[in-house]
């Protein structure tokens, strides 16, 4: 299935594609395969996703040395290939998504690189 946004056609996984629930290794390491997918080119992919159990992501920057409490009660916990804190995610009520857009696509650059290109 796909869509268009600002002139940009957005391809929209969902169930039928990848599994609409997963633990949260599993659901890192499609983001990550969507990503190295985008890096040559193609159109933008827009993935949503719910976790299968009770995880906290932590973003590409962040400190696995501060979640030693955290680690210490049993709960699962991953990295995020994106930036930003801490993030809860549960089996019941969370709803997840990731928008990716190949390097250099149109969407991704100022009115100024626009024109240039």
């Amino acid at each position: 299935t796909s869509f268009t946004a600002g002139g940009c056609r957005i391809w929209v996984c969902d169930g039928s594609m990848i599994r609409r629930r997963a633990q949260g290794a599993l659901n890192m390491a499609i983001d990550e395969v969507l990503l190295a997918g985008r890096e040559r080119g193609g159109e933008a992919i827009l993935r949503t996703y719910r976790w299968e159990e009770a995880t906290r992501s932590i973003g590409y920057f962040s400190s696995i040395i501060d979640q030693t409490s955290y680690l210490a009660t049993g709960e699962r916990l991953v990295r995020r290939l994106t930036g930003g804190g801490v993030v809860d995610h549960g089996e019941e009520v969370d709803f997840t998504y990731s928008l990716i857009y190949p390097v250099g696509h149109p969407s991704l650059l100022s009115s100024g690189e626009r024109s240039l290109s």
